[in-house]
């Protein structure tokens, strides 16, 4: 379904780049990170409907400088949203009273300073260098920022993940060194990243991000690499692993680098890595220190979202549908069609198993895909509803509870296969042992009877 949004004369945003990313936050609600619009985007679930909140800073003045937020946007754990800054402003939106302030970066420079962040465990949020050479550390309970220079050589640090022992690791996208800050003390360490290959003669744009895996390990999102980076936290090291050979672009020639766009972590801890060029998703197995393929149409690509069901849900990018990755099976299929190719940036998950499309470009709609909730409120046969009810999320199941003597067949799903409901059956142990004379003077089974 398509839900109408403002103009964007409304929205005050510019040609492209209205919202950059989205999150759902603790009251169901999905709010839109604005790039250039001057509100926050609200898709409310519940009823459908599209509100904006106006973006201002924290003496109540509208905060319209363009490029606004980039990054994925971090739910604090107070409830609050924060968009990650581009350049010297935090935003925060409050879902309670939905209002939204700014707060300094304190950075020396502003222009492409920052790009990223990173909730760490003490609640604090760590936001990612890019061009100033400065990391900022966020307080939340003090509503206070403090910038901090990095001991690094070069310059753009893309969108940081968390190690397993806590610190917080931002790869180099034009730089031969990678930051690890330490939240126990306060302090940031350079590590180098060479030798290694750089499809770019400068050395630049090698990694655009960095995900964890399942075991802790961060890794290395390659972009103008052929060699996916991984940090190791528990003894210190970094490696690297040369990607399999793929085919890229639409005349699929080899490809001379990786050209991933993001990762996201799968229910197996596996990092899936994304493309918008190779006809291929890169899976990092963290159980096997492998990399292997799963063949796609190339031009799928961005921001990624889980569904309940551990599916991967993946931006059209170039397309005009959007992808769908089984990590349960490692295949690749596609929903929708007629989408406007380029309009949409990332796409988040609602909490009812539904995913939003995030529009970039233009004015158009959001797109809301099905993976509609199933009405699993009937009981069955001999039996009641147990944890079910009207509205089971899209991927996930519930429980049926059954008479005395019956047992469940299993579990009441929502899923691609539609509304499966369980059964109640006779148990085994109480099957028939006498039999009973029915209206018709002939002996029958009494089945689930109190013969035992």
């Amino acid at each position: 379904m398509d839900v109408t949004i403002p103009s964007l004369a409304d929205l005050g945003g510019n040609q492209c780049c209205v919202f950059s990313g989205a999150t759902t936050a603790g009251d169901g609600r999905v709010f839109f990170q604005p790039m250039t619009s001057d509100y926050v985007g609200v898709f409310d679930p519940s009823t459908n409907a599209f509100s904006t909140i106006a973006t201002t800073y924290a003496d109540g003045t509208p905060f319209t400088l363009d490029w606004k937020f980039h990054g994925v946007p971090v739910n604090l754990r107070d409830g609050r949203v924060l968009f990650p800054p581009k350049q010297c402003d935090i935003g925060l939106l409050d879902p309670d009273t939905d209002t939204f302030i700014t707060v300094k970066t304190g950075t020396s420079g502003c222009n492409n300073a920052l790009q990223g962040a990173v909730l760490i465990d003490d609640g604090r949020v760590v936001i990612t260098p890019y061009g100033g050479g400065q990391i900022v550390v966020f307080d939340p309970s003090t509503n206070t920022a403090t910038a901090m220079n990095l001991p690094l050589s070069g310059n753009a640090f893309l969108l940081g993940a968390k190690a397993g022992d806590g610190r917080v690791v931002f790869p180099p996208n034009f730089s031969n060194q990678f930051g690890i800050f330490d939240p126990d003390t306060n302090t940031i360490e350079a590590r180098t990243v060479d030798p290694m290959h750089t499809h770019n003669s400068l050395g630049y744009y090698r990694f655009i991000g960095a995900v964890t895996a399942g075991d802790g390990r961060v890794v290395f999102v390659p972009s103008q690499t052929l060699d996916v980076g991984v940090f190791n936290p528990w003894n210190d090291t970094f490696t690297t692993m040369r990607t399999p050979p793929m085919l890229c672009d639409d005349d699929a020639v080899e490809c001379q680098a990786a050209w991933m766009v993001s990762g996201i972590q799968d229910p197996k801890g596996r990092v899936v890595l994304l493309s918008f060029r190779a006809h291929h998703i890169l899976i990092f197995d963290h159980r096997t220190d492998s990399l292997h393929t799963v063949d796609v149409n190339n031009g799928f690509g961005g921001l990624s979202a889980a569904l309940p069901d551990g599916r991967i849900v993946i931006p059209p990018g170039a397309r005009d549908s959007v992808g769908i990755f089984d990590p349960s099976t490692d295949t690749f299929s596609t929903l929708g069609s007629g989408l406007p190719p380029t309009e949409f940036a990332a796409i988040t998950a609602t909490d009812d198993g539904r995913v939003v499309l995030v529009p970039y470009n233009g004015d158009g709609p959001i797109g809301v895909i099905g993976f509609e909730p199933c009405d699993a409120s009937a009981p069955p046969q001999n039996g009641g509803v147990g944890t079910c009810g009207s509205n089971l999320p899209y991927g996930s199941s519930c429980a049926v509870e059954c008479d005395d003597r019956y047992e469940a067949t299993g579990l009441t799903t929502c899923s691609a296969d539609g509304y499966v409901p369980a059964s109640c059956v006779c148990s085994p142990h109480t099957a028939a042992c006498c039999d009973a004379m029915n209206d018709m003077g002939l002996l029958q089974p009494t089945y689930c009877s109190s013969c035992y």
